[in-house]
């Protein structure tokens, strides 16, 4: 919602509208629109518009091929190559982790994402 309100007011010049007015049309989208819903994250309390549509499934496999492609990404990197907010992407990070998509490694360094080859891995080819 931050994000949102950033580049409404960037792209509206001088005639800004308040956070109060945002919070209005965020409640009238939850309300009344049949193609977008707010969903709010449990853990850090991140509001965020997204299409009723959206699955998370799917996201989560994209992530993972992404990290297939680039092992060791870090947040802020995947956030870059979604395009999405990096307080989202965590959230993302964090509900694939918890879900088997993807693994964490911790080290000196920070938090690095892999694939989960275990999820992937076929029992049936030994």
């Amino acid at each position: 919602m931050i994000d949102l309100f950033c580049l409404y007011n960037r792209a509206r010049g001088t005639d800004l509208i308040s956070p109060e007015d945002m919070n209005i049309a965020r409640m009238a989208i939850q309300d009344k629109s049949n193609k977008y819903m707010l969903k709010t994250y449990t853990k850090s309390g991140i509001k965020t518009i997204q299409l009723k549509t959206f699955s998370e499934t799917s996201y989560y496999d994209k992530i993972n091929q992404s990290l297939v492609e680039n092992p060791g990404m870090t947040a802020d990197k995947l956030a870059t190559h979604f395009k999405i907010n990096v307080g989202v992407m965590k959230e993302h990070i964090q509900e694939a982790e918890m879900k088997g998509f993807i693994c964490i490694d911790e080290s000196h360094e920070g938090l690095r994402y892999f694939s989960n080859l275990f999820k992937t891995f076929d029992i049936t080819a030994i």
